[in-house]
């Protein structure tokens, strides 16, 4: 039966501090229903005479004084501490009443995104193998970006997960939405976490992919779909609220930083530059002087001032040898030619002068 004091905190709790029936059952301890029969009651309930006690209330002292303690002490150490040796139902149920006094409040406020306000960021690994050349198949990971306001999905498959290919990876994608949004707090990753099940779900199934190209432009093509799709939470579409919430975000800098991979090497007498387990071939008249190599998510670059002495495509498998067939060629004619280079002439003969010539010419000989 529900006490007066009860009924009146229901009331005072759902008309003034406007608290939802279900915060309310989970507050007190009682069924929704209950909350609701005391909210539809204008008068508040008729005394009823106390039932007869139960076999818990001689411990119930003893329960709450470790419960005001260890608030989340479990029944069973409960009913061990107390020498409890009767039915453990009836004790469980007991401390399942008195066990939200003595917890600390522990509230939920509902999240909400204002346009421009927050991106989300996580990485996805999608479990499909990916063919990365040369035989070798990986599961890439996939940066995946959701804005809060629009819920624009934006996402793009990275070589690895290292710093400089995750720089290079939120670069790529900030670019795409043109703007960068204001530096927040950081919330939970709610929104991006249910895109990566998305992408699971509707995406991956069924798909199969040549390269991490393929994979990439497979995803841009189903996100300007997903994108385009109603949304239920939202009630409307992201690229319906794309355009407000892009217009809340920053410029981006006109500058753009330093992005990717970037190191300064002496140029090996093999002419080969290592990237993240894979060798590079570099013009060999290079060789012995320091050189700049950098990478980006699509290409390495080796550079000597400003003068480019390679270039490749990224390579995504791991231990290989990248070649460039003309530094083969440049590396074997130079071989060639140092090896059939004609030997050193031998020094031509000096003519060797009495040293008695010195002595006359310095008045040494005469002996006194």
């Amino acid at each position: 039966m529900m006490t007066v004091e009860d009924w009146a905190e229901i009331r005072r709790l759902h008309r003034v501090e406007g608290v939802a029936i279900k915060a309310i059952a989970r507050r007190l301890g009682v069924s929704r229903n209950a909350v609701r029969r005391a909210l539809a009651r204008d008068a508040p309930p008729k005394y009823v005479r106390a039932p007869k006690g139960s076999i818990v209330d001689a411990v119930e002292p003893a329960i709450r004084e470790l419960l005001r303690e260890h608030p989340r002490m479990p029944a069973t150490v409960i009913a061990e501490r107390v020498g409890w040796e009767r039915s453990l139902t009836v004790l469980k149920d007991r401390v399942r009443e008195l066990r939200p006094y003595y917890l600390p409040p522990d509230p939920a406020t509902r999240t909400a995104y204002d346009p421009g306000q927050r991106v989300q960021c996580d990485l996805w690994f999608p479990p499909a193998s990916v063919p990365l050349g040369f035989g070798h198949t990986g599961h890439p990971p996939v940066l995946v970006m959701v804005s809060g306001y629009s819920r624009m999905i934006f996402a793009q498959m990275l070589p690895t997960r290292q710093a400089p290919d995750l720089i290079a990876g939120h670069w790529a994608l900030l670019q795409a939405m043109v703007h960068q949004c204001r530096p927040r707090d950081p919330e939970a990753k709610g929104l991006v976490e249910r895109a990566n099940g998305y992408l699971e779900t509707s995406f991956l199934p069924g798909r199969t992919f040549a390269s991490p190209g393929d994979f990439n432009a497979q995803l841009a093509q189903w996100l300007s779909r997903a994108n385009a799709r109603h949304h239920r939470s939202l009630g409307a579409r992201p690229v319906d609220r794309w355009d407000a919430d892009r217009a809340a975000m920053l410029t981006l800098p006109p500058l753009a930083p330093q992005i990717g991979w970037a190191q300064a090497v002496r140029l090996p007498r093999d002419h080969y530059v290592r990237l993240d387990s894979n060798d590079y071939s570099v013009d060999p008249a290079a060789v012995g002087r320091k050189v700049l190599v950098t990478a980006d998510l699509e290409t390495v670059t080796v550079r000597l001032g400003a003068r480019v002495l390679a270039t490749h495509e990224r390579c995504w498998a791991r231990q290989q040898t990248i070649t460039d067939s003309a530094h083969r060629a440049a590396a074997l004619a130079m071989s060639h030619a140092a090896a059939h280079r004609p030997p050193p002439q031998p020094a031509q003969d000096v003519e060797q002068r009495d040293l008695a010539t010195y002595d006359a010419a310095f008045g040494l000989t005469e002996v006194a």
